[in-house]
């Protein structure tokens, strides 16, 4: 186990090798849910008495991936034309030739590629006091407070199960990574 800062992190990541890998991570991320619940239009204050949420995930994802390529194969898999072509990141821009580093006004984000599968991965949900969403209600925030995912992701023509899932996660969301048969903890700055 390696503890690293921030720079630190970013130094490992560019020297890496470019290929393709499946790497785990540790994250807590505050995703923004709806004022309202879409059900019963209770604020989440009202519905589960927090202001914020905090989401812990253990998940297992894919770096260095290139997009239009992982598209286009998962098209022909499907039995469709690879006729895919990328319109470019959103936002930011790739560090250094980095294919998994992005930096957006002065942000570094880790670029991940979700699996389709279950693998290693599990969330948990927290109040602004700390405490843990029950199992039932992290089922009800995530059908009336958080995003709902799609059923097709219209820009690739797949399903949402078969398409590439690009996710960028700020560095300072990271609290691990295991890959290449080391783990690496960011520290505090």
């Amino acid at each position: 186990m390696k503890v690293l800062s921030e720079e630190e992190l970013i130094d490992v990541l560019k020297n890496q090798s470019k290929r393709s890998k499946m790497i785990s991570l540790k994250t807590r991320t505050d995703p923004k849910p709806l004022k309202k619940s879409r059900v019963t239009s209770q604020s989440l204050k009202e519905r589960f008495n927090t202001e914020s949420i905090v989401k812990e995930s253990e998940l297992t994802v894919q770096i260095n991936i290139d997009y239009e390529t992982s598209v286009n194969n998962r098209l022909e898999k499907a039995g469709e034309e690879r006729e895919f072509v990328s319109s470019g990141m959103n936002y930011g821009n790739f560090v250094d030739g980095s294919r998994c580093l992005i930096e957006d006004k002065g942000k570094v984000y880790l670029r991940t590629y979700q699996t389709n599968s279950k693998l290693g991965k599990s969330s948990r949900y927290f109040k602004d006091d700390g405490t843990e969403f029950t199992e039932d209600e992290v089922e009800e925030l995530q059908k009336e407070f958080l995003k709902i995912k799609p059923e097709e992701i219209q820009s690739q023509g797949l399903s949402y199960e078969q398409s590439t899932k690009p996710t960028n996660y700020s560095l300072k969301s990271i609290r691990e990574i295991c890959m290449d048969g080391e783990r690496y903890i960011l520290g505090k700055e």
